[in-house]
């Protein structure tokens, strides 16, 4: 085939001096022979095809750089110019050009003109010479004649654009008549296309090259014959795929499951690996065919269906290869070990022609259910809780661990959630029962996290939260309910508490759930048994706040004990119990001087303000406004005793007096008791001071809860702190060495029972002996003149800060009688709002306004004693209902 090209060019001399503003130009133009111009049409006015280039280009370069090659179906233009270039092709994609003309006529002219413009390329005086040489033979072997300019002397030679030219213009000329294929081309390339797949379907060499086969295939798709191709090659890989099943059956009959699976592998990958192949070979018709026409499979899913269609469809086939792979599963999870790349490979088959969902995925679910179902049933039988919980949680790492190996990811939330109901939810009322006291008892935090863990990513947390409600429950009434278990009865429930807390802290993350459920449950155990726990909790803070338990690091220690109580008066219904009984041991702790620090006292206060208000504690403070009182007062009196008269009145002895208000300390039986003379005439005096300054008041003296300091003259001196009462025995055995028991009563006119606890105290102490071990009304007591003791100040006024059943009875007395008022009061309120209401309204309303545990019976006797006292009434018409009277 021939190309005709014609070739018009500006291009600027770099070798023209810088000082030189003017410019010559020279155009030359070249065409075919007589001959040749007679026998080619005459060339269209527009040029079909345009290149077009800067200046800063050669001509010589320019021409050079035309590659004009004749090629089926394609014509390829190149230019090595800097030059910007354009060009336009035919629909046949050939170079559209000019006419005709012979192949060496054309690079013969070409050739003269690159002679020419290397003649241009010279200096002034070579220019001279070659313009010369140029007038002689200027005609070419063609006839072709190179027609200049007139130059000027000083210019060189050769073709310069004008001043501020701009680009110029290379016209190519397409073809008159467009390029055609051969007659037997299209058959041709598809015989030995299909020859090359056929090849490689069999792995055997192909008859061509890939490049010689891939430019078939692009010539086929540029001659329109695309469609034809694509059927042919799909009619091909179909009949390959068709004869894979009977391969596949006959491993299947002939090999063992694992064998099987390796052979599946082997020609999956090779089916893959030569739809690949074949792809690459037909990638131009898979680009510009399959992919850009509707309903047509790329070649990729094309051998993806044909596979599926005749492979993995294959009843067979698709039975034996499930039932292998889960085999092979299953032994690993025995403990075998197995090759995950071939399971991995193979699964990744069901992903690629879309069956993992279907085929796959939902029946390995159900052999990992049934699977651990069993293994599960098996394990919660045979070892602890603990053991169990810690197999369960690396069954669940090492499926995961599965899902990563060979596993499609979007697996393993259905695969995770299967486990967890079979592993975990079907056994949780079994694991509760069985083995969760134990991790309790043991404070295992880290199994009792791990249990935590589990059953909350099941929803079961509310099943784990009532067994620990339970719990708490039968260990708090095990406590309370034990009458032996006493007097530990409130240190025993803080240990308990804490340790519960420490449980919820470190193995349940500190759920609010589980710490509402110990409050509801210390709370339910606390008040099943009436007043004792507040009054024990009164009784434990009181042994605490007394000198005698100072820590030797500080009162930090006191503190937390405190708050620790504090925490169970929380949860006291009846507040008023404690209230009454705290009254009682703060009163002799302050009076006796058993406190061992005021500031303590008062941070207790402080604390119990904080827990029920102001008018909780408001007679508690109360009594510290009276002791701080009494010390000014005090202060006062000795002023005034400090004249002759007062010291002549009680020599040698000194007196320190508490005057408290009636309303605030809680009430004190009144003993008679003969005082000696000179503690009787003191007493006297001070009441004489203190009703000259407060006339208006009553001042009565309580003897049983005073306290004297003796000086005792033994063979060393001793100071023993007594009570009033043991004073008063003391002082009589300064005239006497022995004292009947008689003599003792009358001379002191104290009753019988604290005469007796008296002596009893005095003789524990071994200041006086007894006659008799058993203490009765004959007894004879002798003073111990030889007593020792290390300490030079010895107490013996303990026996003070022991509660006796009388002063416990007489509290709780005193607690109903406030809650009679109380009860009174709340029925009053309600009737007189609603006006009328019967029986159960009344008892349910006045449930819910009492604060404190009442018991049904003791209402009933409320209400029948305001109908007596004509607040309320019967209804004449319906004896259960109640009016109110105004």
């Amino acid at each position: 085939m021939e190309v005709e090209a014609e070739a018009e060019a500006v291009a600027t001399d770099r070798r023209r001096p810088a000082k030189e503003n003017a410019s010559s130009a020279t155009s030359i133009s070249s065409s075919s022979s007589a001959a040749a111009a007679e026998s080619q049409p005459s060339l269209p006015k527009k040029p079909r095809l345009v290149v077009t280039t800067t200046a800063t280009s050669s001509l010589q370069t320019a021409i050079r750089g035309v590659h004009l090659s004749p090629a089926v179906g394609s014509s390829t233009t190149t230019s090595t110019t800097t030059a910007t270039t354009t060009s336009t092709t035919n629909g046949n994609g050939g170079v559209v050009g000019g006419g005709g003309g012979g192949r060496k006529q054309e690079i013969d002219r070409l050739k003269h003109k690159i002679a020419e413009y290397d003649a241009f390329h010279l200096t002034t005086e070579d220019n001279a010479n070659s313009e010369a040489a140029l007038k002689s033979g200027g005609a070419n072997a063609n006839g072709t004649t190179a027609h200049k300019k007139p130059q000027s002397k000083q210019q060189p030679v050769g073709i310069v654009p004008p001043l501020n030219a701009g680009p110029k213009k290379f016209v190519f000329k397409g073809f008159k008549v467009p390029p055609s294929a051969p007659s037997d081309f299209e058959g041709d390339t598809i015989k030995k296309l299909m020859t090359a797949v056929k090849a490689i379907h069999h792995s055997t060499s192909t008859p061509a090259s890939y490049e010689e086969l891939y430019k078939g295939v692009e010539d086929l798709c540029t001659l329109k014959r695309a469609a034809t191709l694509y059927s042919r090659l799909e009619e091909q890989c179909s009949k390959h795929a068709q004869t894979l099943p009977g391969l596949i059956i006959r491993d299947i009959q002939t090999k063992s499951q694992f064998q099987f699976l390796q052979s599946f592998k082997s020609i999956w990958e090779a089916f893959c690996n030569q739809m690949h192949l074949i792809r690459q070979i037909f990638l131009y018709m898979d680009r510009t065919y399959a992919l850009q026409t509707h309903g047509v499979y790329s070649l990729r899913d094309m051998g993806l269906h044909h596979w599926k269609q005749n492979i993995a469809e294959n009843t067979t086939i698709k039975s034996s290869l499930l039932e292998g792979l889960l085999a092979v599963i299953k032994s690993e999870r025995n403990g075998d070990v197995i090759d995950c790349v071939l399971l991995s490979r193979v699964i990744r088959m069901y992903a690629d022609i879309d069956l993992y969902r279907t085929e796959f995925e939902p029946p390995f679910l159900k052999e990992t259910e049934d699977y651990y179902e069993d293994s599960s049933s098996q394990h919660i039988q045979s070892i602890d809780l603990a053991e169990y919980l810690k197999w369960v949680d690396g069954i669940l790492r090492s499926e995961c661990e599965r899902v990563d190996n060979y596993l499609m990811l979007h697996t393993k939330p259905h695969l995770t959630l299967t486990l967890r109901q079979r592993l975990i939810k079907d056994h949780t009322a079994e694991m509760l029962s069985k083995g969760f006291r134990n991790l309790l008892i043991g404070e295992r935090h880290s199994d009792l996290h791990r249990l935590y863990t589990l059953l909350s990513e099941v929803g079961e947390l509310q099943s784990l939260r009532k067994s620990f409600g339970e719990y708490c429950k039968e260990c708090g009434n095990e406590i309370v309910q034990d009458a032996s278990r006493e007097r530990t009865m409130v240190a025993d429930l803080i240990g308990l508490k804490t340790r519960l807390d420490k449980t919820i802290d470190f193995g349940f993350e500190k759920n609010d759930q589980f710490q509402n459920s110990l409050k509801d449950s210390f709370e339910h155990v606390i008040n099943s048994r009436k007043n004792k726990p507040a009054e024990m909790i009164s009784k434990y803070i009181d042994e605490q706040l007394q000198n005698k338990n100072k820590p030797g690091n500080g009162w930090d220690q006191v503190e937390i004990v405190v708050d620790h109580a504090i925490s169970l008066f929380r949860l006291i219904h009846g507040k008023d119990v404690f209230e009454a009984f705290y009254k009682t041991h703060l009163a002799k702790r302050l009076l006796i001087s058993k406190s061992a620090d005021m500031d303590c006292e008062k941070m207790v206060i402080s604390k119990l303000k904080a827990e029920c208000g102001s008018s909780f504690t408001c007679k508690l403070e109360g009594m510290f406004k009276d002791i701080d009182l009494s010390n000014d007062l005090l202060g006062q009196y000795k002023k005034t005793c400090s004249d002759e008269h007062a010291k002549w009145i009680c020599p040698g002895v000194d007196l320190n007096v508490f005057v408290l208000t009636q309303a605030f300390w809680p009430a004190t039986p009144s003993y008679e008791i003969t005082l000696p003379s000179a503690i009787s005439e003191l007493q006297e005096h001070f009441k004489a001071f203190y009703l000259n300054k407060f006339s208006s008041r009553k001042l009565q003296f309580c003897n049983s809860m005073g306290s004297a300091l003796l000086k005792a003259n033994y063979k060393a001196r001793r100071d023993l702190i007594v009570s009033m009462f043991q004073s008063v025995v003391l002082l009589l055995f300064n005239t006497a060495d022995k004292l009947s028991y008689p003599e003792i009563s009358s001379s002191t006119s104290l009753e019988e029972e604290e005469l007796k606890k008296t002596m009893q105290s005095l003789v524990s102490a071994k200041l006086l002996f007894c006659n008799s071990k058993v203490l009765g009304k004959e007894e004879i007591y002798t003073y111990n003149a030889d007593f020792k003791s290390k300490m030079v100040r010895v107490k013996i006024n303990s026996i003070q800060m022991q509660e006796t059943v009388e002063e416990n009875s007489k509290t709780k007395e005193s607690v109903f009688h406030d809650r009679q008022y109380q009860i009174d009061a709340a029925i009053v309120r309600i009737m007189k709002t609603r006006k009328q209401l019967s029986h159960t309204q009344l008892i349910s309303e006045l449930y819910k306004q009492l604060s404190f545990p009442v018991d049904t019976g003791d209402l009933k006797k409320r209400i029948e004693s305001l109908i007596e006292r004509d607040y309320l009434e019967r209804d004449p018409s319906n004896p259960n209902m109640y009016d109110y009277l105004a």
